[in-house]
């Protein structure tokens, strides 16, 4: 099923009175200072009604179809659930128009211009992790095969436990042979 984007208005952003903004509607000073201490800040105003429809949509469709790195990073006893996905804006056009038709490219090159934008962030992903985006699999489906409930793999997948024993080389070999792994689920 496809998903045209709705158009979004190019001049969909903050209001140049709303707070945290310059008159240009771009975040002020004190906002980014924020950003860089805290590493998120809230921008309100920045979508519109129209341009947060757009991204519902887009979420949508994000979650009915996930990427193969697509996974919840919440555990079921948690208050919310966190799901992330990475690389989706090719893929889903909805995200593309936001990024192309909104403020946040004008916010993200107003970070590149005064050089905030350029620091990298490493993040190291646990092989659990890594291994399981190999074989294409859901948590669930990835834990049955291993033997291991949905909440160990988490705990491994978020680097709060590492797997140990038979464990452990089940991981390796999926890591290095993913298809060994999947022969197994047949």
């Amino acid at each position: 099923m496809s998903h045209s984007p709705a158009p979004v208005s190019p001049a969909a952003g903050p209001a140049a009175d709303a707070p945290g903004t310059t008159r240009h509607g771009l975040p002020d000073d004190a906002t980014v200072e924020a950003f860089l201490r805290d590493g998120a800040v809230v921008l309100r105003g920045v979508l519109d009604a129209g341009a947060l429809a757009v991204l519902e949509r887009g979420i949508e469709v994000n979650l009915a179809a996930p990427s193969p790195f697509g996974l919840f990073a919440s555990l079921p006893d948690d208050p919310g659930r966190f799901f992330e996905d990475i690389r989706c804006w090719q893929r889903i056009p909805v995200y593309e128009a936001i990024l192309h038709d909104c403020a946040l490219p004008a916010i993200a090159a107003q970070q590149m211009r005064r050089g905030e934008a350029a620091r990298v962030t490493r993040v190291k992903v646990p092989k659990a992790a890594e291994a399981r985006s190999r074989t294409g699999l859901s948590q669930e489906q990835f834990a049955r095969l291993l033997g291991v409930s949905a909440r160990t793999l988490q705990d491994w997948e978020q680097g709060r436990q590492e797997p140990t024993g038979a464990a452990k080389t089940l991981l390796r070999v999926a890591y290095e042979h993913p298809e060994v792994l999947l022969e197994l689920k047949r």
